[in-house]
């Protein structure tokens, strides 16, 4: 996916980023290293996404809800291509606001995803 649209019309809720200070540099330079908040992107035919704010074409931050093995967390809207990931930075994200709920299907904090390393360096943590 890529963020420059002529129309670009992306709404969602921007959440804190919460992290152990100890933890805070296990992103390998992801968006939790450089924002302490991120937008989460709403599927557009989800009921609450014309009552979600509309984000700013700037915004580097964005984020959208995925499952893998049944689990919910949040990985870039964008992701780098040649890269391994992504994978668990050691950050989570949430909001009290009730369309949490809606947007991410769930109601509590979730892991951030963001994370991603080249297949070498994946080899040799690996070990």
């Amino acid at each position: 996916m890529t963020l420059k649209t002529e129309s670009r019309q992306l709404r969602g809720l921007n959440v804190q980023v919460l992290y152990n200070n100890a933890y805070r540099k296990c992103a390998n330079g992801g968006i939790t290293e450089r924002h302490e908040t991120v937008w989460v992107v709403a599927d557009p035919h989800s009921d609450v996404y014309n009552r979600l704010p509309t984000i700013p074409d700037t915004a580097r931050n964005l984020v959208v809800a995925d499952e893998r093995g049944g689990v919910i967390h949040l990985r870039p809207y964008e992701q780098p291509s040649g890269m391994c990931g992504p994978m668990m930075g050691g950050s989570y994200a949430h909001t009290p606001d009730s369309r949490w709920r809606t947007i991410v299907g769930v109601d509590y904090p979730v892991a951030v995803h963001d994370r991603f390393e080249t297949e070498e360096r994946m080899r040799v943590l690996s070990v």
